[in-house]
């Protein structure tokens, strides 16, 4: 069994409560590091590279929040960096409503989630976010063990960006590169064909 990393502000209360019902009702832990001032008996990047180590997914969650602190953007990029290194997919989850322009390197996966009032969430939409949370949370899934209907894999633009990510969501919706924040068109590639 693979835990899942959550990184995120702690003040954006829906998002991280979203994903924690998902977790929880998947059966999956999800983990965090909550810095605190607290005796670990080792350092802080000691204990982030110990729970990563268990995880099987970085879920970025990007709420307005992250931007109303340095120290909070600065643990979420190193984060990302520290996942990134440990060959560690990223998910770049974004509240629907309040898109936050926040550059996010080494994107793998971008998706914008409707994290309000339980009473209008998508229903196949959270069905699938359970899944996703499912296969994750049983392995490092392989290309193509996740399944998500409308997936695309687009090409960021910029000259000096040009990211490849994939989308879940018609990409007429996403308005701006998760990984430079610029606004613009897209190039749509081909889904990469699955290796065993």
């Amino acid at each position: 069994m693979a835990d899942i990393f959550v990184c995120h502000s702690r003040h954006d209360h829906d998002l991280v409560v979203f994903v924690n019902e998902v977790c929880a009702n998947a059966g999956v832990r999800a983990r965090e590091f909550e810095f605190n001032f607290s005796a670990l008996g080792r350092t802080a990047n000691e204990e982030i590279v110990t729970i990563m180590q268990e995880c099987s997914v970085l879920f970025v969650l990007l709420g307005r929040n992250v931007l109303m602190s340095r120290h909070t953007s600065n643990w979420v990029s190193s984060e990302v960096g520290l996942a990134k290194g440990m060959n560690i997919p990223i998910w770049v989850m974004e509240d629907w409503f309040t898109p936050v322009d926040f550059p996010v390197p080494f994107v793998d996966h971008y998706l914008r989630i409707n994290v309000g009032d339980p009473a209008h969430r998508d229903p196949e939409h959270h069905s699938w976010m359970q899944a996703l949370v499912t296969v994750y949370g049983s392995r490092r899934p392989r290309s193509g063990d996740i399944n998500i209907p409308g997936t695309q894999y687009l090409q960021c633009s910029n000259g000096g960006c040009q990211a490849i990510f994939a989308i879940h969501q018609p990409f007429d919706h996403i308005k701006k590169c998760p990984v430079c924040t610029w606004a613009q068109e897209w190039k749509e590639l081909p889904q990469p064909s699955i290796s065993e």
